[in-house]
């Protein structure tokens, strides 16, 4: 605020700082099943008005996502915001969750690669421009993804890890197959093996039992005859 005047009168003078970014682009693209790239673009002439930026994601369950827009039409020719904080835009939709760990540098076009996400499961993320001065940060826009299934033989997820007594597989399939389920220690040692008819192609789950060995580490590897993919897991009681 800055005053002015003499002893008759007094002109107040409000000067406020607008941080409007305008994001030119924001998409998102499934690169297989299990990471989506991130990529989006800003006008050239705002960065130096940027520190950096935070992107949040949060599982779409079902139901469409409901944004509640003010027009240009409605406040003159204002351009078109969004309330992200809306409880009339939440749907029941879950929390947003961080994806970066420490702030998105570099260069405009930007681009991230989140690799936090499951298989054939859609995400929006949102994407926050964090300001310089202490101005705080600024909400620029969503985007929403779809990943996608694995076409070939894949391991999609080993649980629990660390394991006490039982190690569950999670395997996606192109094809009815034979599988074999090998157990080696960190010397290479073969200590434990099983074969598996898998009946139908996409996702199957297979357990193997650990009861015997010790704690420590160990490779779970499993074969088609054509291609082996091997994971790693804890044992710890």
């Amino acid at each position: 605020t800055v005053f002015s005047g003499d002893a008759d009168f007094l002109t107040i003078k409000y000067r406020i700082e607008l941080t409007y970014i305008t994001l030119l682009s924001f998409t998102a693209d499934a690169s297989g099943a299990s990471a989506v790239n991130l990529r989006w673009s800003i006008s050239a002439d705002e960065g130096d008005d940027i520190l950096g930026f935070n992107l949040y994601r949060r599982e779409l369950q079902g139901g469409a996502i409901h944004k509640l827009r003010i027009q240009p039409g409605d406040v003159g020719e204002a351009s078109v915001r969004e309330n992200y904080n809306s409880p009339l835009q939440r749907d029941n939709l879950p929390e947003w969750h961080k994806v970066n760990n420490t702030l998105i540098t570099g260069t405009n076009p930007y681009s991230y690669t989140d690799t936090d996400v499951i298989e054939n499961t859609q995400y929006e993320y949102k994407l926050e421009a964090v300001l310089t001065d202490n101005k705080g940060g600024e909400t620029l826009g969503t985007t929403t993804v779809e990943t996608g299934i694995p076409a070939g033989f894949t391991i999609l997820r080993l649980y629990p890890n660390p394991v006490s007594d039982i190690v569950n597989c999670i395997l996606s399939v192109p094809h009815s197959c034979e599988i074999e389920i090998a157990i080696y220690d960190i010397s290479g040692r073969r200590l434990l093996s099983k074969e598996v008819h898998i009946e139908n192609k996409g996702e199957s789950e297979v357990s193997f039992g650990i009861d015997n060995l010790a704690d420590g580490v160990y490779s779970l590897i499993m074969s088609n005859g054509a291609t082996n993919l091997s994971r790693i897991f804890v044992i710890a009681r």
